[in-house]
């Protein structure tokens, strides 16, 4: 005589049931300002992410989610998606907009912007705050250098390709001396003490200010940041008055 099987009470006193468990998640918008919430499972759809956030109307929006290979996919109105794996739950809810495709280092993304900047291709790839260089190859144009705040467009036909690189040295120019600086974020002070370093005769007390394409010149304090590329031009000078009365 064979042996029943017991039946396993999985929702029994002292097992909680997974549609009344909450689970946190974070969402962002396209300006990438994040915010923590909890949802359940049976809101797990993107519709019920869009009514959690209180977003009006529903269909306005656009709901993407982090896979494991860093890539973005959408989540439909109606699709449900599993808030239990054991992955980052990562979301964006964006306005809708046209919706652009863009590679960033081998892996295909669906962006809702069809204008981006350098800054945005580092935080998709998850490295904001970082000196790396965004380089992108469209098609069988030249690679292009994209700083942090340079716009670009997507939405074109053909398929942009991005690329995160550690940055470089280049050369900019203080008192039209040349010094080679790592390309990037650098500070005012990082600018002066590159160019201490390689011989030019000016010291930190200095003030320096940065010749711009306009004809035109901005001050740059020690802790002010600038976008080195290559090819800056500034001048630092001694506007002390140590002459006394």
């Amino acid at each position: 005589m064979e042996k029943q099987l017991e039946q396993t009470d999985l929702h029994g006193p002292d097992q909680p049931d997974p549609e009344t468990r909450s689970y946190e998640i974070d969402v962002a918008n396209e300006q990438f300002e994040s915010r923590t919430m909890r949802i359940k499972p049976y809101e797990a759809t993107g519709q019920g992410l869009i009514e959690a956030l209180g977003y009006k109307p529903i269909d306005a929006y656009v709901v993407l989610r982090y896979r494991t290979d860093g890539s973005l996919e959408e989540i439909g109105l109606e699709e449900s998606f599993d808030i239990a794996e054991p992955r980052r739950n990562s979301f964006f809810v964006n306005e809708a907009s046209e919706m652009a495709n863009l590679v960033i280092g081998g892996v295909r993304l669906t962006w809702t912007q069809e204008v981006i900047t350098g800054r945005t291709v580092k935080q998709l790839a998850r490295q904001p705050d970082t000196d790396l260089v965004v380089v992108m190859q469209r098609g069988e144009e030249p690679p292009q250098i994209i700083c942090d705040d340079e716009e670009v467009r997507i939405g074109r036909p053909g398929l942009e390709r991005f690329h995160l690189r550690p940055p470089v040295d280049v050369e900019i120019r203080v008192n039209n001396n040349a010094v080679k600086i790592r390309h990037g974020w650098r500070t005012g002070l990082e600018i002066k003490t590159a160019a201490i370093d390689q011989g030019v005769k000016i010291q930190l007390s200095f003030t320096l200010s940065e010749d711009l394409p306009d004809g035109t010149s901005k001050l740059v304090g020690d802790s002010d940041r600038v976008w080195i590329k290559g090819g800056e031009q500034f001048l630092a000078i001694d506007d002390h008055d140590d002459s006394g009365w």
